[in-house]
């Protein structure tokens, strides 16, 4: 005899099961802890580390598919190897908070770190300039707070480093950091396109699933679709 479920005992199954993101966030964050975040090359550079620095010239919206410069949020890269850093902009004229905040607050800081995937893909990758990303997974751990008075700093490693094909997905693993100590860990995944050929093959595919999908639900909901 099949014993039915409550709901409650669903829900609890949901959330009682081991926060696999969370975890294998921190054991990238220790690997790269092995690599020092603070190098003569970073001091030397033109990423601001401490509020007395200038603030860096903003990178090229092009290299993260942004037409106005009010929307972009990273600063020129600075590579040493395999490791790229950015300052993040804490402004952006694509995002409005409608309450005042004492912090960074997590909207602005998910985008940013969406745009570090582009950015550097370009930077390490030497990819066509108008490839385009197709974000398929997105994890990111907070160890504190982002506070407004400090420069932030991100610095960023991904497979393109070491694997240059792009028919599978490519990873970016973000280590954000203000006054060198860690303030979020994040991963983030996609497939690169870099022929505008292959991204309408994909996509292609993907509007037809949606519109069996479609059908399918319309009919279990028990209406029509248009067109």
């Amino acid at each position: 005899m099949t014993t039915q479920r409550s709901q409650e005992d669903i829900v609890r199954e949901v959330l009682a099961r081991p926060a696999q993101a969370k975890r294998r966030l921190d054991e990238r964050l220790r690997a790269f802890s092995h690599l020092p975040f603070l190098t003569d090359g970073l001091r030397k550079s033109h990423i601001q580390l401490v509020p007395e620095d200038p603030q860096p010239p903003p990178v090229d919206g092009k290299l993260i598919r942004k037409a106005k410069p009010g929307n972009v949020m990273l600063s020129e890269p600075y590579r040493e190897g395999h490791v790229v850093y950015f300052n993040i902009f804490q402004e952006t004229d694509e995002i409005n908070i409608d309450h005042p905040s004492d912090h960074f607050v997590g909207l602005p800081i998910l985008e940013a770190v969406r745009q570090v995937g582009m950015a550097i893909s370009h930077a390490v990758g030497d990819i066509p300039l108008d490839t385009r990303m197709s974000l398929q997974d997105f994890s990111l751990s907070f160890t504190q707070y982002i506070e407004h008075e400090y420069p932030i700093v991100v610095r960023g490693v991904t497979t393109l480093s070491y694997d240059r094909d792009l028919s599978g997905d490519v990873t970016v693993f973000s280590d954000v950091r203000q006054n060198g100590e860690t303030c979020l860990a994040a991963t983030s995944s996609g497939r690169l396109y870099d022929t505008e050929k292959g991204y309408k093959k994909t996509r292609g595919k993907t509007l037809d699933l949606h519109r069996r999908q479609a059908e399918h639900f319309a009919a279990q909901v028990g209406r029509g679709t248009s067109g």
